[in-house]
This record gives C-alpha cells, structure tokens and sequence, in this order.
C-alpha cells in the first residue's frame, strides 16, 4: 500500500511538470524592449501616440501641445486649426481665463443657472438673417423701439407690441401756431380778414367813402415732411 500511495504522488509531479512545460512552450515572450515589438506600451513619456479603451481616471490632467476629446473618430475631427477641440457637451463649475482668473459660473455669464439668452428676447444683429435658435421680429421692422412702461412727463406705453408713429407728415391747420399777417394798401394798414367764398386771405380798409381790398399771396405746397431721427438699419430677432 505505501509503495502504491507514492506511485502515485510521482504521477501527480510529473503531471504537473508535464502541464508546465506546456503553458510556458505557449507563452511568447517580447521581441523587443516596450513599447516596441509585440508588447503594448506602457503610459509613458514617449513621443508615441497611445490609446486606451478603458476608463482613464486622473487627480489632475494638463496638455502641453495640441489636445482633443471626441465621440467621433479622429480621420472626421478634429479641425486642424484646433489647440483644444472637444466634440461634445461640457460641463464645468466655472470657466475661467487663460491665467485661471476672473472666472465666472454660468449664471453670472448670464442666461441663468441652464445658460443661454431666455426665450422671447429681442436683440439686434448686423445680419441679414437670423442666427440659429432666432426669428425674425417683424413688428420692428422699419420701426423705432419705444420702451415699454410710463416715463415721466411722456405717454405711457403699456401694451407690448403697440405700434405707432409716421415717416412723413402733414400739416394741418389745427397743429399751425396762432398767428395773424398784416398788409399795407396805400399807406393805410389794414386788419386780415377772411373772405371764405374767395379762399385767400384779404385785408379791407376805408379810404373816404371808398374801400380798398388787398390781401397776402398764397405759399407753401402741403407736401408730407419728414419726421425721423436720424438712424441705422439693424435686424431685430426674438429668440425662439
């Protein structure tokens, strides 16, 4: 029995000396010294452009050349023109200048905490179109924008969208200043009176038993004038 117990216990060895020499006759060493060869680099100070397809996780990550970060594939992105290209959303606290100061969240950039202009603002633009993300303002177009509430001494205007005003206007008899014209006949002043059926204005005066008619030509030619500011043409756009 015991000569039995350690035939078999030197089977077990040589099997398993057996099994060894397979595994390492399997294994192919490096060709060369990494990352050259058939073995894949390491992270390392290497001029050699390297990939990883797992998570990459760093306390702090800095680049001192060109760098870019996409969900595309490098032959599309990115734009050679790039120092810093990201293809794709980015969130961030705060942003900062390139010293890392004056930074700001972007609520104080503006547009509050979602970013961006809020819906329904109306902006000027040196364009002949909308941007993306607006429409045209049509209710400005030609037109002058008037604040919206009462200021003091002026009209109030509460009513967002009311129009109003004219290019070219004319005058009437009613928006005239008071005014009177005197003429002389023959040395003798006279007084404006109006003769209707005549439609010119007359002056009478009496001489003896005489009576003088005279009266003041007629000027002007009731055209429309203009009464602009003076301006510059912008597109007004709301945002959508």
């Amino acid at each position: 029995m015991k000569y039995l117990t350690e035939s078999i216990k030197i089977l077990v060895i040589l099997a398993l000396v057996v099994v060894g020499v397979g595994i390492v006759q399997a294994w192919t060493g490096p060709t060369a010294t990494p990352p050259n060869g058939n073995t894949s680099a390491p992270i390392n100070v290497s001029d050699i452009t390297q990939e990883k397809a797992g998570i990459f996780g760093s306390n702090g990550f800095y680049s001192l050349g060109t760098g870019w970060f996409s969900t595309s594939t490098r032959v599309s992105w990115p734009p050679t023109n790039l120092t810093l290209g990201i293809n794709g959303a980015v969130g961030a606290k705060q942003y900062c200048d390139d010293n890392g100061a004056n930074c700001k969240t972007m609520t104080e950039l503006g547009g509050g905490s979602t970013g961006g202009v809020p819906t329904g603002a109306v902006m000027a633009f040196n364009l002949t179109s909308c941007p993306s993300g607006w429409t045209a303002y049509s209710a400005a177009a030609g037109r002058n924008i008037v604040g919206y509430g009462s200021g003091t001494g002026l009209t109030a205007r509460t009513t967002l969208g009311q129009t109003g005003g004219e290019e070219k206007h004319v005058q009437t008899v009613a928006e005239m200043a008071a005014h009177s014209h005197s003429v002389s006949v023959n040395g003798i002043n006279g007084v404006n009176s109006t003769d209707g059926s005549a439609g010119r204005n007359e002056t009478n005066a009496e001489v003896g038993s005489s009576v003088l008619y005279g009266g003041t030509s007629i000027t002007g030619g009731g055209t429309a004038m203009p009464v602009m500011d003076p301006f510059v043409v912008l597109l007004y756009c709301q945002k959508s």
